[in-house]
């Protein structure tokens, strides 16, 4: 028995020593990495991953509200909360759709806040419609397509009422109220418990007649190390069945195909795609972001980790963004975003980047600590700025140079604190320290 016990040891040991050895490799020799995978590249067909519109439109955060009214934002390294949590829907049945129509600044702060509760928030709104495709594997799909769509900003779900789901509209201060069948609800609780769920504790409130999420104490994110798919332009220009004919001018390659063009910025990585698409040229908002998924995943991405982020309906403009661990990487445009544009005569714009994220790999650094929001306002108010003008905060991850060296397929994502000053983002850090 003694024996066994020092072999496992030993083996464990063992593993523990080459995973380290790896990334180390990886990080201080990153072209030993790029040299091998090169070889498998140039040998095999590159492989893209597509998700279904209700990965893709799903909402990016969690936030639970205890008995007590104490309110923590989730999330979950091991797994997909959100997708979890959505999985728990999926048995209810008979639903019966109203509206409150006294659109209540009041009331909707209640249910916002509401004790023994789970609200699934979304950063820009969407539409009812576009929930009900979420819902595609729940029994009340059907009866969700067919109730009147609305723009809507959140999902409540309380976690000691089998009867009732809130659908939110920050606009107006609107509730929705969704009346399902008594359903169980151990299961959906038993989702929220676990080791592996990290808490910070938030407390939504009402900030110049918008809701607001203040994070209550200074928040501890961990540095995320990542591989870096690049990918070639001419992959691109052969997916979208373009000649093999391009036009290089300085650091711009060009394609042209009739109506249809393609440009790469070599020094940047972005790529513009510019066709003809009669489909997003509606006014209706379901029409618009279902027509936008479509056509996102016929343009040869990975869409891994890739989630809906913004909509501006006058603009005719949608952002989906990279997420890491249930934050998106802000900060760094073109990388990380995919931004589609309807222009005039029926031309769509597709903005992306030939980088996106491949492999998660250890970096062995410390976690950055975020100032809770009190002191992010005492500070900007020293630094000269008027927190008034503050209507959001954001966590989000950037990437910075890579510190051993200079690497084109290795970065390290950190996290920081995005400011709204204004109606503009700006990096919490960038407004005390280059103002």
């Amino acid at each position: 028995m003694k024996i066994k016990d020092y072999l496992l040891t030993f083996l464990l040991a063992g593993t523990i020593i080459v995973s380290i050895v790896l990334s180390t490799i990886l990080w201080y020799n990153p072209a030993y990495y790029q040299k091998n995978r090169s070889s498998e590249v140039n040998n095999s067909k590159v492989s893209i991953t597509t998700h279904s519109l209700s990965y893709i439109y799903a909402p990016s955060q969690v936030i639970k509200t205890n008995s007590d009214g104490k309110q923590n934002m989730l999330t979950n390294r091991s797994v997909n909360l959100v997708d979890g949590i959505l999985n728990q829907l999926n048995d209810y049945h008979q639903a019966k759709f109203s509206n409150d129509q006294q659109k209540s600044k009041s009331n909707y702060f209640k249910i916002l806040n509401r004790p023994n509760s789970l609200m699934l928030n979304y950063s820009s709104s969407i539409n009812t419609k576009i929930f009900s495709k979420i819902m595609d594997n729940s029994k009340i799909h059907n009866q969700l397509s067919n109730f009147p769509d609305h723009s809507i900003n959140r999902i409540v779900i309380p976690t000691d009422d089998a009867d009732n789901i809130y659908l939110l509209s920050d606009h107006n201060f609107t509730i929705y109220r969704i009346t399902v069948n008594h359903h169980p609800l151990k299961k959906l609780n038993k989702e929220l418990s676990g080791n592996s769920i990290k808490r910070i504790p938030i407390q939504m409130t009402d900030r110049n007649n918008i809701p607001f999420i203040q994070f209550t104490k200074d928040i501890s994110m961990p540095q995320y190390g990542y591989i870096i798919n690049k990918q070639n332009i001419s992959y691109y220009a052969s997916y979208l069945n373009f000649s093999s004919n391009s036009k290089t001018n300085r650091n711009r390659t060009v394609y042209d195909s009739n109506s249809r063009q393609l440009e790469a910025n070599d020094k940047s990585s972005q790529v513009i795609y510019s066709t003809a698409q009669d489909n997003m040229q509606t006014d209706s908002t379901d029409e618009f972001l279902r027509n936008a998924y479509h056509n996102i995943i016929q343009l040869g991405l990975n869409l891994d980790n890739v989630h809906f982020y913004s909509y501006n309906h006058s603009k005719k403009s949608i952002d989906y963004r990279y997420f890491v661990e249930g934050f998106p990487i802000l900060g760094n445009e073109p990388w990380g975003v995919i931004k589609v544009e309807a222009q005039y005569n029926n031309d769509v714009r597709y903005y992306f980047s030939l980088n996106d994220l491949e492999v998660p790999v250890p970096t062995g650094r410390a976690n950055i600590v975020l100032p809770s929001t009190d002191k992010v306002f005492n500070n900007l108010r020293a630094a000269g700025y008027d927190p008034n003008r503050v209507s959001d905060v954001e966590i989000g991850y950037n990437s910075g140079p890579n510190t051993h060296q200079n690497s084109n397929i290795l970065i390290n994502l950190k996290p920081s604190l995005y400011i709204k000053y204004n109606g503009k983002w700006m990096t919490y850090n960038h407004m005390l320290y280059h103002n």
